[in-house]
C-alpha cells in the first residue's frame, strides 16, 4: 500500500513530498464551484454533531445503520504515556462549513507537546467518505513515528448488527498482509492494540503486536455488509469488542518538527462484501487518490 504523505516545513521551504489530492483539495475553489460540492454531496452521508469530538455518521447507501466517530479521541505523541489531557475547539468552532464540505478542528496535548488538527469530511458516495487531515505541531519539540490522532469508529448503541463482542467479525491486516479476523491474532480482550509497521512505543511500556497497515474492519451480523476504515500511513490499529465495541485508525502524525505540518487521507467504507473485498477496494482507493 503506497504512503503519500504531505509534510510542509514552515521554516526551511517547500514540501518534501505531495500527496495529489491534498493540493488539489486544499486549493480553495471559487464560491460557486463551493456551492455545487455542497448540493452533489449532501445526500450522500449524514452527518451531524453527537457532543464535542463526536458525530453521528449514516451513509445513505444504508441509511438504517448509524455509527458513531471521536475526531479525535485524543493525541498520542510519542509514548501510550503521553496522551493529551486537553482537546479543545478552535475559535469556539470543533465543527463548521467549509469549502462546501464539513470539517472539524482543533488543538489536543500536553503541558509540553501539542497538535492542531483538521479534518476535511468529503462523501465520495452512500457507502464512502474521504477523510482529509492536516496535522500541525503547535509545540517545541519533535515528534517521532509514534505520535498518532486517536480516532474512533463505533456502532450506534441502537445499531447492534454491528456489534462484535467475539472479535469473529472484526479484521486487521497481519505483518504477512493477510486479513485475518481479530480472534486468530490473539487473545481478545477489551482493548486491543496493534502498531502498523516498525515504528514503536519510546516508553516500552506495553509489549504490543504488529500489524501490515492501518486497515481494520467489522462484519454486520448477517455477514453481508462490511465496514472498515483506513488511513493511508497509519501509526496503530485498535479493535475493541468489549466497551464501545470499536475499531481505531489511527493516523501517524510524526515524525514531525515543530512549527511543520503534515497531510494525510482516510476513508471509510461500507457495502456487501468481505473485509479482504475492502482492503482490495481501500488500496485502489489509496493508489486513485493519493499517487504522487
Amino acid at each position: 500500500m503506497k504512503r503519500a504523505t504531505k509534510i510542509i516545513n514552515r521554516v526551511s521551504g517547500p514540501a518534501v513530498s505531495v500527496c495529489l489530492a491534498c493540493l488539489l483539495f486544499f486549493g480553495i475553489p471559487e464560491e460557486s464551484e463551493a456551492q455545487a460540492i455542497s448540493e452533489t454531496t449532501k445526500d450522500l452521508v449524514e452527518i451531524s454533531v453527537i457532543d464535542s469530538f463526536s458525530l453521528s455518521l449514516r451513509f445513505n447507501a444504508y441509511p438504517e445503520y448509524a455509527f458513531v466517530m471521536w475526531l479525535p479521541e485524543l493525541a498520542i505523541f510519542d509514548s501510550d504515556l503521553e496522551r493529551s489531557h486537553t482537546n479543545n475547539a478552535i475559535d469556539g468552532e470543533w465543527f463548521e462549513k467549509d469549502q462546501g464540505y464539513w470539517q472539524v478542528k482543533g488543538q489536543a496535548g500536553t503541558d509540553k507537546k501539542s497538535v492542531v488538527y483538521k479534518c476535511i469530511l468529503k462523501p465520495l458516495s452512500a457507502g464512502a467518505m474521504m477523510l482529509m487531515l492536516e496535522a500541525t505541531n503547535a509545540g517545541q519539540h519533535a515528534w517521532t513515528d509514534y505520535a498518532q490522532l486517536v480516532i474512533c469508529l463505533a456502532p450506534d448503541k441502537r445499531n447492534t448488527a454491528f456489534s462484535d463482542k467475539s472479535g469473529t467479525r472484526s479484521f486487521i491486516t497481519s505483518e504477512r498482509d493477510e486479513i485475518i479476523p481479530l480472534r486468530t491474532a490473539g487473545e481478545v480482550g477489551a482493548y486491543n492494540h496493534y502498531v502498523v509497521g516498525d515504528r514503536s512505543d519510546t516508553s516500552d511500556s506495553i509489549q504490543r503486536a504488529h500489524v501490515h497497515d492501518g486497515f481494520a474492519a467489522r462484519t454486520s451480523v448477517d455477514g453481508k455488509i462490511t465496514i472498515s476504515f483506513i488511513w493511508e500511513n497509519a501509526a496503530r490499529v485498535d479493535v475493541n469488542p468489549g466497551g464501545l465495541d470499536c475499531i481505531h485508525s489511527h493516523p501517524a502524525i510524526g515524525p514531525l518538527n515543530p512549527g511543520d505540518s503534515k497531510s494525510l487521507i482516510g476513508f471509510i467504507i461500507i457495502n456487501e462484501g468481505s473485509a479482504r473485498e475492502h482492503h482490495s477496494a481501500m488500496n485502489n482507493l489509496i493508489n486513485k487518490y493519493c499517487n504522487y
